[in-house]
Parts: structure tokens; sequence; C-alpha cells
């Protein structure tokens, strides 16, 4: 026979298992199995020089090991760097946390017969803040 307490670890235990299993599905979202390249905007090299590209085009890859690699083209430079990143989930969110401290809320979708599509939305430190929200697109399966 139960006991109360038995019964409250039980029902606790059984809500972690829920929830990290859920994160576990999100992380999955974000990196699949080998990683994913996320694209906010697409690179065109230009012909002349391979360095240098068109300004705004940018790209996140998340690795399974912790690691996103951001590739984005300044003032028609290549800029890269790398940082450690972790999804966790906060009340009904999932926060993406890098490595410098950022945090966005972490919205994933994929309508039927279109592509993955991430959403990166800011995290205000108020709510009179604005939140900023960048969408990124995967096309793999």
């Amino acid at each position: 026979m139960m006991t109360k307490f038995s019964l409250l670890l039980v029902l606790v235990l059984s809500v972690q298992a829920y929830a990290q299993s859920d994160v576990d599905q999100q992380r999955a979202n974000l990196v699949g199995a080998n990683g994913r390249v996320w694209v906010f905007k697409a690179f065109d090299a230009k012909i002349d020089d391979p360095r240098k590209c068109i300004s705004g085009a940018e790209t996140w890859a998340f690795a399974p090991n912790g690691k996103v690699h951001i590739k984005k083209c300044v003032a028609n430079k290549i800029e890269r760097s790398e940082l450690n990143w972790s999804i966790a989930k906060q009340g009904i969110d999932y926060i993406v946390t890098l490595g410098g401290g950022q945090q966005y809320r972490f919205i994933y979708s994929k309508p039927a017969s279109r592509r993955h599509q991430m959403r990166l939305r800011g995290v205000a430190g108020v709510k009179e803040e604005l939140s900023v929200d960048r969408v990124f697109t995967y096309w793999g399966k």
C-alpha cells in the first residue's frame, strides 16, 4: 500500500520526467540528429572575392555538442563566432541561452509541406521593453 509520501514522490518524479522529455523534444527540433544550419538570410558570395558577402546574410549552426557557430555578413565581410548554447523550460516557454548570456524564447514550427521554422524572440528584461523576433529557416528534412 502506498503512503501519501510515496504517492507524492511518484507524482513529482513523473512531472519532472515529462518536463525533461519535453525539453529533449525541443532540443531535437533545434539540432536534429547531427546538427542543423538555420538561415536568417542566405549568403551570396561575391564572385570576385569569396571572402566578401552581401551585408545582412546570417546563419546559425546548432550542434548537438552544445556549440553554435554563427556566421554573419557585416560591412561586406564574413564574421564567424562560436558560442555555447543550452535550452531549458521556463514556465510555458523554452529558452535558448547563448554563451554570452543572451536569451531567446525558442518557438519552433513545421507546417505541412513547408520548411522548418525557428523563431528566436529576445527575452526582454521588463514587460515594457520591445521584443524582437528573428525568424530562421532550416531547409533539410
